[in-house]
């Protein structure tokens, strides 16, 4: 218990340490109606590519509320199992005696963890973050089936990144317009997530790394690990570029056009890439014609060695394939989005 409640502790330490002496940047969110989920009896997901932001988010959501929180993406946690919930229920009220609110950050790394959610929502507002959108078709919706809304948060888009460097839009002048289309290659290369800013490029192929490993190969439990991290880099390299399974069998020796469906779901469902079907009027038409691929942040494609000025043009149409799905997460959840091919 004692260890515990040192590591609770800590956590909340370093959170409070991150907003003391960083800059925090508002997301291009409403916020009043991600709190409003939580007004009733639900329970928020958090959901989006490791690293993009969902723990900042949800600690903005819950300041001056009386929340506990707690990180299992913690190596200090890795023994902890389902029969401990009830000890950090404990633990909790030690520490902050009563609370009305709940922060579980990456919960779905314990067995079991959905139903622990399930009884606290009679009695708290519970907020979970997650990296893989798997965890509601699975763990969650089975415990809490109707009970929870989810929110899908993406890295920075060009409007975040300008107000990190300190550039707002006020209206249009030639020396506006010509700073913020400097800045637009400058965040082409460097992308939204926001490590980045403090810690260089690097952190990038890190992050990358972390997406492959933890939240794809290890979850899903790949045999042909290797094939795997070669298929997913020629896909992340190939952004913006038309595929097919049958394609990805030949040129990677994979057998069965299953697996290969299972590990693309898999990236997807780890938000590491995005794909779109091809318009057509015709349902079957969509099926039959090849997918496209975008990379979750154009950082991450830049980074596994492409030049801006080889590839603005599908840097660009990233970009936008990328918006436009943040722009259904966050305003616009009944829109339908494809790629366009004409004759």
């Amino acid at each position: 218990m004692q260890e515990l409640k040192r590591i609770i502790t800590a956590q909340k330490e370093e959170i409070e340490d991150k907003f003391r002496n960083r800059r925090i940047i508002e997301r291009d969110i409403d916020y009043e109606r991600l709190k409003r989920y939580i007004s009733a009896p639900n329970v928020l997901a958090i959901l989006g590519v490791r690293r993009c932001g969902k723990s900042t988010l949800s600690h903005l959501i819950l300041r001056d509320l009386k929340a506990c929180y707690i990180n299992f993406d913690d190596e200090r946690l890795l023994r902890f199992n389902s029969a401990d919930f009830d000890r950090l229920l404990q633990a909790f009220y030690e520490l902050h005696g009563d609370f009305d609110y709940l922060l579980l950050d990456e919960p779905h790394n314990v067995p079991g963890w959905e139903l622990f959610v399930s009884r606290m929502r009679e009695s708290k507002r519970v907020v979970v973050t997650g990296s893989n959108s798997r965890m509601l078709s699975g763990e969650l919706s089975t415990a809490l089936t109707g009970r929870y809304v989810d929110f899908t948060l993406f890295p920075f888009n060009f409007r975040e990144f300008l107000a990190y460097e300190g550039i707002y839009f006020d209206g249009y002048s030639a020396r506006k317009v010509g700073i913020i289309k400097s800045k637009l290659e400058d965040f082409l290369k460097r992308g939204g997530f926001p490590e980045t800013y403090l810690f260089g490029r690097d952190i990038i192929v890190r992050i990358y790394s972390d997406i492959v490993e933890k939240d794809i190969l290890k979850r899903l439990r790949i045999r042909k690990r290797s094939v795997f991290r070669d298929m997913i880099a020629y896909l992340t390299s190939n952004f913006s570029c038309e595929f097919t399974m049958s394609k990805l069998c030949r040129v990677f020796g994979v057998r069965d056009v299953h697996t290969v469906r299972e590990w693309i779901d898999g990236a997807r469902d780890a938000y590491l890439i995005i794909t779109l079907m091809r318009y057509s009027p015709k349902l079957k038409q969509q099926f039959i014609a090849p997918q496209k691929v975008y990379s979750i942040d154009t950082g991450i494609a830049y980074a596994m060695g492409f030049r801006i000025s080889e590839n603005f043009g599908r840097l660009m149409e990233n970009l936008v394939a990328v918006e436009l799905m943040r722009r259904k997460s966050y305003f616009n959840a009944d829109w339908e989005i494809f790629y366009w091919k004409d004759h």
